[in-house]
Order: C-alpha cells, then structure tokens, then sequence
C-alpha cells in the first residue's frame, strides 16, 4: 500500500549540492533574492563549506523523521505464497492419501483467503465448503479449530453465533513463530482430517 512519498537521503543531497553549485555559478543573488535568505559570500571558502554542511545536515535529518514516520505508519507481516501454499497442498493430498481416506483440502494465507484447494477423488462435496470455512477459522483466530471445537462444547456455545466454521480439521500454519496461513481438511473422519493437517502444517 502506497501511503506517501519518501524522499531518501541520496535525493536530498543531490538536490542541495546541484542548488550550492547554482548559487556559486551565480554569485548566489537571484537565488537567494527569491528563497529569502543570504548565502555566504562565495570568495569566502570556509564559509560555502559550513553553509553546504549545515544545509546536509538539515536535509538528512528531516529524512529520518519521515522514515520514521512511515514505519509507524505500517507493519511488516510474512504471509503464505501461492508456491507454498501449492507444497502444503501436495504434503496434504500425499498424507491424506497414505491414510485412504480421500479429503476435501483448502490452503489461506494469514487473512483466510483461498491460496490453493482440492477436491480429492471420492471426497464427499459437502466438504469442500467445511474445509475452507475450517483453513479461514485457524487463520483467523490463530488457533486449531479443534480448540475452538472444544471450547463451544465445554462452556462456550455462543461462540457458535460468529459465524464460523469451528469444526476439527483447521490448522495455523506457523513460521518463526508467525501465523502465515492456515489449512482445512474435511474427509469422513474427523481424526484424520485432523492428522492430515498437522502434518501438512508442519511442512515449513
């Protein structure tokens, strides 16, 4: 997201050296008659030396106060990329079909939208919807579905009104600590979707 216009040392610099040389080329009346200030007198060099290193020094300052500003501004977040979300995907298939039981699996990245999914070979449909609601309920909360399962059945049935998928089977995918995605597997039984999504999740 474009949020402004940085302006980087190197600029700053090129631009007051390229201004010092105009007032230096023109005895620095006109310019100096329209910026409002003196410069130093140019037979003088000491002077024109402080003058440009003061003029710098000012220039890089105000650079740093909008580096500054932009990064409070903004945060960087890894996510998951589609190349990664296409490895997990396969790990998930392979593990899924070592198991026999043929799944319904979807890959989001860290907001909950769809990177990769599949519809494996005699995996019932209703599952396709249960496995992208079950990825985007762990990307979301940043926590397996099977917590989120286990905590509308043991006090907590309201949570059922958010309207998500809270069924076992969604797993975070995290890296370096980070949630960067999540995946959703809905097959037949309810521990295999979960054992498949561990170990799809673990890939990184």
């Amino acid at each position: 997201m474009k949020i402004g216009r940085v302006v980087t040392s190197g600029s700053i610099v090129l631009d007051i050296l390229r201004y010092n040389l105009r007032i230096n080329a023109n005895n620095g009346n006109d310019i100096n008659a329209k910026a409002g200030f003196s410069a130093p007198d140019h037979h003088n060099g000491g002077d024109i030396m402080r003058y440009q290193i003061a003029t710098i020094m000012i220039g890089l300052g105000l650079t740093s106060v909008a580096h500054a500003q932009t990064r409070s501004y903004t945060t960087e977040q890894p996510t998951l990329t589609y190349a990664g979300a296409q490895r997990i995907l396969q790990a998930a298939a392979a593990a899924a079909t070592a198991r026999h039981a043929p799944s319904n699996i979807a890959v989001v990245d860290r907001a909950g939208d769809l990177l990769a999914f599949e519809h494996m070979d005699g995996a019932f449909s209703a599952g396709i919807t249960l496995s992208m609601g079950k990825a985007r309920s762990a990307a979301r909360y940043q926590h397996p579905t099977a917590a989120l399962e286990q905590a509308i059945n043991t006090g907590r049935p309201a949570a059922i009104t958010a309207g998500t998928v809270d069924l076992q089977g969604g797993v975070p995918i995290v890296v370096n600590g980070v949630v960067v995605g999540a995946i959703g597997v809905s097959g037949f039984d309810k521990t295999n979707d979960v054992d498949i999504a561990d170990a799809a999740a673990k890939l990184p």
